[in-house]
């Protein structure tokens, strides 16, 4: 079941940080992907509850997007991708509404949001978030992503699709072959041949369906499923049992492929 979002923090104007010489000047791109969050106003992180979730923050410096989890429920924003380096601001900052034992550490998470006007480098893979008067509101340490797009070279076997095994034969081969230099993507169906280009960035996706032969065949349903699933991805990432697998916006497993 989709979740509403509320609205959980308004616009800060940016305003340049203040800079110190222990640190070093970061541009905006450097800020691409996702962020653990390990300190909130100067103290650490302490996750009550064992399966919490630790927060986290992604950016998305292309569309200025914020995305995330606070702890308990999870967090989208917006911020400006033109402003002066050092700078940053978010707006239209929203959770979704999942009551949970302990909501201290996400209130004080998007508080501090709300009152951001720069980011400065703390070391290697640490960044500050902080206020107009150079405050330190947010510490965040960089979430290495465990997949990359050159990671998906060559050709997969679709091992299941929107929940079912696929079973190839000797006549019928169900695969999707990927170009990481080219950005684009082909899809074997057992009938017509499916394919586009793909854009990725950290663990988001996207495929651009934009191609298909046009044969008559007796059997089209994974054609047809493969044209309403592919649409619906918007992230991927390594799975457990090992293969790629492809998530929906609901955060449904859609697609899984094996080498």
């Amino acid at each position: 079941m989709k979740q509403y979002w509320i609205i959980a923090a308004s616009a800060a104007i940016a305003i340049a940080a203040t800079s110190c010489s222990s640190t070093k000047s970061m541009n905006l791109d450097e800020l691409s992907g996702r962020w653990e969050v390990t300190d909130v106003n100067g103290s650490q992180i302490k996750m009550t509850a064992p399966d919490a979730e630790k927060p986290y923050l992604g950016f998305d410096v292309v569309n200025g997007r914020l995305s995330g989890n606070a702890g308990c429920n999870s967090l989208m924003g917006s911020f400006p991708t033109t402003d002066p380096a050092g700078k940053i601001s978010f707006s239209d900052v929203a959770t979704t509404r999942m009551m949970c034992p302990d909501m201290e550490v996400e209130q004080n998470l998007v508080q501090a949001l709300g009152n951001v006007a720069g980011y400065k480098s703390e070391g290697t893979d640490k960044v500050a978030l902080v206020g107009a008067d150079g405050t330190q509101l947010l510490s965040l340490k960089k979430i290495k992503a465990n997949i990359s797009a050159a990671d998906l070279n060559g050709t997969w076997r679709i091992q299941e699709l929107a929940g079912k095994q696929l079973t190839p034969d000797a006549d019928t081969a169900y695969t999707i072959t990927f170009d990481a230099k080219e950005s684009s993507f082909s899809c074997a169906t057992g009938c017509n041949v499916l394919g586009g280009s793909f854009i990725t960035d950290y663990t988001d996706f996207k495929f651009d369906l934009s191609t298909s032969t046009m044969m008559m065949c007796p059997d089209t349903s994974v054609e047809d499923t493969l044209k309403q699933v592919l649409p619906t991805v918007v992230s991927y990432g390594r799975l457990a049992g090992g293969g790629i697998g492809f998530y929906s916006d609901a955060n449904d497993l859609v697609l899984i492929l094996e080498k």
